[in-house]
């Protein structure tokens, strides 16, 4: 795995895994921590904490329930956490068919305001198939 940077948006809570410090950082964890290179590279030996706001590389597996508590760096939603067809079929089913701005065309939601509900990235494909299930979980009612 790679190191990945984050932004804590609420109080994150990480048991394993290696994270990249700053020395102050580091300076008030280390009791929590082993150098693995004078990078600022540390492996968790006990669990950490990281408050809202606050900045951090982290090679790991993200745990599910903190997914949504954690930003790229880079601006991009965190990856870790998937987001479901599910998920996308409820955004559509509260969308105006009427409206311009929801559908850009009949039987075509509008990815960016699908975008708009949910915090994470979704393709057109995703769109698309969550499309058709919410046509095939209308037709069925």
């Amino acid at each position: 795995m790679a190191m990945k940077k984050y932004q804590a948006t609420a109080v994150v809570v990480l048991c394993s895994g290696k994270v990249k410090l700053t020395k102050d950082q580091a300076a008030s964890r280390s009791h929590l921590l082993e150098q693995v290179n004078k990078k600022g590279v540390f492996k968790i030996v006990d669990t950490i904490q990281f408050k809202a706001g606050e900045n951090f590389s982290f090679d790991g597996e993200i745990p599910k329930g903190i997914a949504d508590d954690l930003e790229a760096v880079d601006g991009k939603s965190s990856s870790v956490s998937e987001v479901t067809i599910d998920e996308i079929v409820n955004v559509i089913a509260g969308l105006d068919v009427d409206s311009e701005t929801d559908y850009i065309a009949p039987g075509k939601p509008n990815l960016e305001v699908i975008k708009g509900f949910i915090k994470n990235d979704v393709t057109q494909e995703q769109c698309d198939e969550a499309y058709a299930l919410f046509e095939k979980q209308s037709n069925n009612d």
